[in-house]
């Protein structure tokens, strides 16, 4: 039975290259998106075996929906990529808190709901988890204190379920790809940004797509590592 993958956010930039380096690497695709369905079917016309698992994952059930109709479809998890996430940028005192509640439940509790949906076939594969997350979790970033707290909670999650893990084989890690000028969050991010995101850089650069996807596709063959935050840019993580 071919290996199985769960990516969300799968009809964004990163997402979508992770699910197609995956589908490279032989594993069949399980596409989880939310809004631009239009996307997301280009993307599984691409890829021979993959299933497209429509879901607001912002919503309580959502997470344990998409891992049941995952399962149905495939019988196993071997790997579970969550790239799904929302900014929102507002200094703390102007968030309101509709605001923050949408932020936590799509970057955190989404993550949260995920892991416990898939744990017990994720643990029976000895499989790999990853939560993308970003430099904001790590540093923290003026006008944007929603998106870094549920950002910055991803590693404590992780770290923990990965202790928690450690003796069925099964790995959770989180990677912070850096400022991606070409995904979703890029695009839309202020020249402002940009430049500091690369003056931040020991090398100058900011981050590429398909670089970044290459490194969490080859997460789950490091089996030795568990628990672990890699940084994809030469920005320094406190």
């Amino acid at each position: 039975m071919k290996r199985a993958a769960l990516v969300t956010g799968a009809s964004g930039a990163l997402g979508g290259a992770v699910a197609r380096e995956l589908a490279e690497r032989g594993y069949a695709i399980g596409l989880a998106f939310h809004r631009n369905r239009e996307a997301a079917e280009r993307l599984a016309d691409e890829i021979e075996d993959a299933h497209l698992l429509g879901a607001d994952l912002a919503q309580r059930g959502a997470a344990w929906d998409v891992v049941r109709d995952f399962l149905r479809r495939f019988e196993r998890l071997s790997v579970l990529v969550h790239c799904a996430g929302v900014a929102h940028e507002e200094t703390l005192l102007r968030t309101r808190e509709e605001d923050w509640d949408r932020v936590q439940a799509v970057n955190l509790d989404a993550a949260f709901r995920l892991l416990r949906a898939a744990g017990r076939p994720l643990c029976e594969e000895a499989g790999c988890a990853v939560l993308v997350s970003s430099h904001a979790g790590a540093r923290g970033a003026a006008g944007a204190s929603a998106y870094a707290a549920a950002k910055a909670a991803l590693t404590g999650l992780a770290r923990s379920v990965a202790a928690e893990w450690g003796e069925s084989g099964a790995r959770v890690h989180v990677v912070l790809p850096g400022f991606l000028p070409t995904s979703a969050m890029g695009r839309s991010a202020s020249d402002a940004f940009a430049r500091r995101a690369a003056a931040e850089s020991l090398l100058g650069r900011t981050g590429e797509v398909r670089r970044a996807a290459r490194f969490i596709a080859d997460l789950p063959a490091l089996r030795p590592a568990s628990g672990q935050v890699y940084a994809l840019d030469s920005r320094p993580v406190p």
